[in-house]
């Protein structure tokens, strides 16, 4: 958010219920996008004001409407001036975004008259063992 946006000395975490109020400028990125989806199933539909593969767009967005934004760290470092920077407010999102399904399993495909090499072979033997965990 911008360093004049009313939550910007909010302490962290910020309540759920002010961070679903907000409207968003997003950037279009994979992992962004990704990450609203699972925000989404977590606590329903955000408020997105705009998306757009303009960084610039999107930053001018935040400063016009007082709009918020998820921004990876490397976005902004590779993105914007340092004075641009100090001009935001990062906040800590903690748990929120993360996928609620933490359970997977491991699986090889092998080709046929084709051996594992030892090291993928320590590596089946390692995940065999944390399987009877």
């Amino acid at each position: 958010m911008t360093a004049n946006h009313y939550l910007a000395n909010y302490p962290d975490p910020i309540p759920l219920e002010l961070l679903k109020e907000q409207e968003y400028a997003l950037f279009i990125d994979d992992y962004i996008e990704s990450f609203v989806a699972d925000v989404t199933k977590q606590v329903g539909p955000l408020n997105v004001l705009l998306q757009s593969t303009s960084f610039r767009v999107v930053l001018e967005t935040m400063k016009k409407f007082q709009a918020v934004s998820i921004i990876r760290d490397t976005q902004i470092q590779n993105r914007l001036y340092d004075f641009e920077q100090q001009n935001l407010v990062a906040h800590s999102l903690g748990d929120l975004g993360t996928p609620q399904i933490t359970d997977f399993k491991y699986g090889i495909i092998q080709l046929p008259n084709k051996q594992l090499t030892p090291i993928q072979q320590e590596f089946v033997r390692g995940i065999k063992l944390l399987n009877k965990r």
